[in-house]
């Protein structure tokens, strides 16, 4: 299968900058999060922007381990000494599936969402959730209930 690369032009016949995917298994964004999006995208002059998560002390990938070849733990990170403290671990962050934006130039050139800058918006919404089974599709369902 060849891939010619051309712009995005949809039925309207405009060219269009940029693509924002919505997944459907994170149905609950609010149009202030999109918009605070959009802006943080056109000002930062980023390849791409996703939002975000903050990921809890406890899976922070500092604290993460891989093993090595002889079957012995090692930090993630690569680094040699472990953060002791979890008061003293850098902010980690897991991509949400809630908003992706990017330009098109990295969707044709790149087969990806992902250019080299990528920005983020972080999502704290508490009603937060990514469907994925039949027990995220009923916490959905409750969450709609009650809204």
């Amino acid at each position: 299968m060849s891939y010619k690369k051309t712009a995005i032009i949809l039925p309207d016949g405009v060219e269009y900058d940029a693509i924002c995917l919505l997944q459907v298994t994170s149905p609950m964004r609010t149009l202030a999060s999109l918009n605070s999006a959009l802006e943080k995208f056109i000002q930062n002059d980023v390849d791409s922007l996703v939002s975000v998560r903050e990921v809890p002390d406890e899976y922070n990938p500092h604290w993460s381990f891989t093993c090595n070849e002889n079957q012995h733990l090692q930090i993630a990170t690569g680094e040699k000494e472990i953060i002791a403290r979890r008061q003293d671990l850098p902010k980690a962050y897991h991509r949400d599936g809630s908003i992706y934006i990017t330009k098109t130039s990295v969707i044709l050139d790149n087969n990806s969402l992902y250019g080299k800058t990528t920005a983020y918006i972080e999502n704290k919404e508490p009603s937060f959730v990514n469907i994925d089974n039949l027990e995220d599709w009923k916490k959905a369902e409750n969450l709609f209930k009650s809204i």
